[in-house]
């Protein structure tokens, strides 16, 4: 439809040019443009993008159907046809193509006020999204501030896309509404929050200590499983926007467990946000260390199932020096023989020690070498003596308290062997 006959519309019925200006609207906001030949003044320039892409159609449009005299009045017409709440003080050909457009406003922009609706999240949740979002009602409103209500009518796609990137600059993971509620002396826009897909499902804690038995892993777990249901729930890349803070809760929830506060320990968590999410604990004292053990071997001819008990102390906090001082003690549980170890050893890498060990009765020196981050991987040791050669084991922990290991030791005729340990 050529705008010409806009003209000769204006003496037909209201209805029937209301239902004319709708179709030009529409038909002008999916012409492309060729060229940025129009610029506009009158405006918050998040506004004036999407209006310059329609007028630049409309413009074109009306070069090609209009005679040159009529053309600036139509594009007024038109104009304040497809924006509402606004109209045309000025037009300005600033060359022979090119066109500046001066708005002023029309409806009422004032009093206009935002609201922010929270989703219903438990703490510590509620307070990371409360952080994230800080401010951005104010952000919103300085950017409607000036906008007439019926202007939303034609604006409100550009709205929700201004707003989303406000949004977006804070937090992810949440999608958002707009909800705008009128009244004689205000206009109130509510914007609300809904979490999106993929969510936290559940959470499965892993804890490992240098001092407490494995008894109180699991019980530790199974707590730490409840202290971390706020968590539920939430969207993963939410969650990993705040992997760190959900860490610090975990070690914030540990610490106050007695089993952790009489051990004086250090706590360290690693979450990591899946579906099914993961955390990681240590729970380490900065001054001892212990662990009580029973061993049993097969492919080995007499040799008996043992008892061990690993007791240390570190000296780091005094010497400023990754050093522990050791006793490792065992029992064979057929012939009750005892023997002992003295020792110590320097942390040269994460997870690897090296060290000097005394072993008795036999006053033998033995020099240690061990690689074990304490996860479920493989582990190594090695023990080597000028007299009785060497002594290594590789080995794999099956669950927290169960490890195999495949032993190699030359004072035994047999020298392989399969041991199964089992951790009190």
């Amino acid at each position: 439809m050529r705008i010409a006959s806009i003209l000769d519309l204006e003496r037909c019925s209201k209805k029937l040019k209301k239902a004319v200006v709708c179709f030009t609207t529409v038909f002008f906001l999916l012409m492309p443009s060729e060229s940025q030949a129009i610029s506009i003044k009158g405006m918050p320039k998040w506004v004036a993008s999407t209006a310059i892409r329609s007028i630049e159609a409309v413009w074109k449009e009306i070069k090609l159907s209009i005679p040159k005299e009529e053309q600036e009045s139509t594009l007024k017409i038109v104009i304040e046809q497809l924006f509402q709440g606004y109209e045309i003080n000025e037009i300005k050909k600033v060359n022979t193509d090119d066109l500046e457009i001066l708005f002023e406003i029309t409806g009422d922009s004032l009093n206009w006020s935002v609201e922010i609706n929270y989703p219903q999240l438990r703490y510590p949740a509620d307070e990371w999204f409360s952080k994230d979002i800080e401010g951005i009602d104010r952000d919103i409103h300085n950017m409607i501030n000036t906008i007439p209500i019926e202007a939303l009518s034609w604006m409100d796609a550009a709205l929700r896309e201004q707003i989303k990137s406000l949004i977006e600059e804070r937090l992810s993971g949440w999608d958002f509404s707009i909800i705008v509620r009128l009244s004689n002396e205000s206009k109130l826009m509510q914007i609300s929050f809904t979490p999106i897909q993929p969510y936290v499902l559940s959470i499965t804690p892993k804890v490992t200590s240098n001092a407490l038995p494995v008894m109180f892993h699991s019980d530790l777990s199974a707590k730490l499983v409840t202290d971390m249901s706020p968590i539920i729930g939430i969207p993963v890349s939410w969650a990993q926007q705040h992997e760190e803070d959900i860490s610090q809760f975990a070690v914030s929830k540990l610490e106050v467990r007695n089993a952790v506060i009489n051990i004086h320990a250090s706590v360290n968590a690693k979450f990591t946000p899946e579906q099914i999410s993961k955390i990681e604990t240590s729970i380490d004292s900065e001054k001892f260390f212990f662990s009580l053990r029973l061993a049993g071997y097969a492919g080995v001819r007499n040799r008996p199932p043992e008892l061990w008990l690993t007791a240390g102390w570190k000296t780091g906090n005094l010497s400023n020096l990754p050093l522990d001082i050791y006793s490792e003690s065992y029992i064979t549980l057929d012939e009750f023989k005892f023997y002992t170890r003295l020792g110590g050893r320097f942390e040269i890498h994460e997870g690897v020690m090296i060290g000097a060990e005394m072993a008795f009765p036999g006053d033998s020196l033995w020099y240690r070498l061990w690689w074990d981050d304490r996860r479920r991987k493989p582990y190594f040791w090695w023990r080597w003596n000028a007299d009785f050669g060497h002594n290594f084991a590789l080995g794999v922990r099956v669950r927290d308290d169960l490890a195999l290991e495949l032993l190699y030791d030359e004072t035994y005729r047999d020298k392989f062997s399969i041991r199964g340990i089992f951790q009190f």
